[in-house]
């Protein structure tokens, strides 16, 4: 029985990887998340009497996130604003609970058995990077090469890249894996030439090389290699479509940085969000604007290319608190994985939440089940971890 719900539970994490390729790139299907609902409810069903599966929700990141959802969720419906043609339970559930639904799943399978649930994502999001890069297409845009997928793609890679360390860490995949995860995601990031990402794969390679070289005693090869990635960053600046992107940001600035303010120029065309949407967080400071309301405020054709804004303007100090609970508490279970000795593999988790708060400062990551659910292996195998400790101990 244990097998079964396992299996409904992978089902829909692969369906959560998976769909958003199949439906851009052949057919499109389940625009509304039906199939989503479906799952869920099937998944509630069988797992109504399973008392191991419920404990999960009450762990501190869950639970925290949970909150959030439930806050979300409420405001929305109370400011009544509907920036879609999507029914609000069709709304609330798609932008709201699936990412959810994956975070506190992904949570449980790591907690059963973090081996095999994360050999499973890795190949699961191997047969979506080759299945993008083989049938995405390329259509240009501002310079650069980007498929239907858009940046969708890279994102994903990035996630990609982290459960391949993860996996690399604890020796679940070997050498000619991993090199071969790495080789894909920098190509495809590099192909669609996606800052964000770039940096993001960066933030990940470098706790395993520091790691993998013990670069806190060799410090000849440690000298080596940054001088290496000196004359190496130079080279993709000046030779590079995603060079020319970043060199790209300060023509950007000038036009979308009215403030006097020198810190948003580095994030270009998105400083339009952080100036308007801080505006409209001071009109609306304790509940926010609802989600996604800012398109209406702003008459915008665009949602708030930020985590941070889209917190302050739209959820308020409320939201703003809970998100900033539930990242502090990540940080804890994290500390705590490495003070039961898992050192090397909390490096590759800290590494995970730095890059997603990275992102974080160019795009919305609420809505996207990829960032939850490398954070739900996290939360998972710190609860895995502190529990076979305490057997051990017995």
């Amino acid at each position: 029985m244990a097998l079964s719900l396992s299996l409904l539970n992978r089902i829909y994490i692969l369906y959560s990887i998976l769909h958003p390729a199949i439906a851009q790139l052949i057919v499109s299907f389940d625009g509304s998340g039906r199939i989503y609902m479906l799952l869920s409810l099937t998944i509630i069903f069988f797992n109504i009497n399973n008392v191991f599966f419920w404990k999960e929700i009450k762990k501190a990141p869950i639970f925290i996130w949970f909150t959030w959802c439930i806050y979300a969720a409420i405001a929305w419906l109370i400011i009544g604003k509907n920036p879609t043609e999507l029914e609000p339970y069709v709304f609330i559930f798609n932008k709201i609970i699936n990412s959810f639904i994956v975070l506190f799943l992904a949570c449980y399978e790591t907690h059963r058995n973090p081996k095999s649930f994360c050999k499973f994502v890795l190949n699961a999001y191997i047969a979506y990077a080759l299945f993008g890069l083989a049938l995405q297409g390329d259509v240009a845009e501002d310079t650069r090469m980007v498929g239907a997928l858009g940046n969708a793609l890279p994102l994903n890679c990035v996630c990609l890249m982290a459960v391949a360390a993860i996996c690399y860490i604890k020796k679940w995949c070997n050498n000619k894996i991993f090199l071969f995860c790495t080789l894909l995601c920098t190509y495809i990031i590099f192909y669609s030439a996606t800052r964000k990402a770039f940096f993001a794969e960066i933030l990940l390679l470098l706790p395993l090389i520091y790691t993998k070289f013990n670069l806190k005693k060799n410090f000849i090869l440690a000298a080596i290699l940054i001088i290496c990635i000196w004359y190496i960053s130079g080279y993709i600046m000046e030779n590079t479509m995603i060079g020319e992107r970043f060199n790209s940001l300060e023509e950007a600035s000038d036009q979308w940085n009215t403030t006097n303010y020198p810190i948003l120029n580095f994030l270009g065309d998105r400083a339009y969000f952080y100036i308007n949407g801080w505006h409209l967080f001071l009109e609306h400071p304790i509940s926010g604007i609802g989600l996604l309301n800012f398109k209406l405020a702003m008459d915008s054709q665009h949602p708030i290319h930020s985590e941070y804004v889209v917190q302050l303007c739209e959820l308020g100090i409320i939201g703003s608190t809970l998100y900033i609970a539930y990242i502090t508490s990540i940080f804890k279970r994290i500390k705590q994985v490495r003070k039961i000795g898992e050192k090397q593999l909390s490096l590759i988790f800290y590494a995970w939440i730095i890059s997603l708060l990275f992102i974080s400062f160019t795009t919305w990551t609420y809505e996207f089940p990829r960032y939850f659910l490398i954070t739900g292996i996290i939360i998972g195998y710190s609860n895995w971890k502190k529990e076979n400790i305490k057997y051990t101990q017995k």
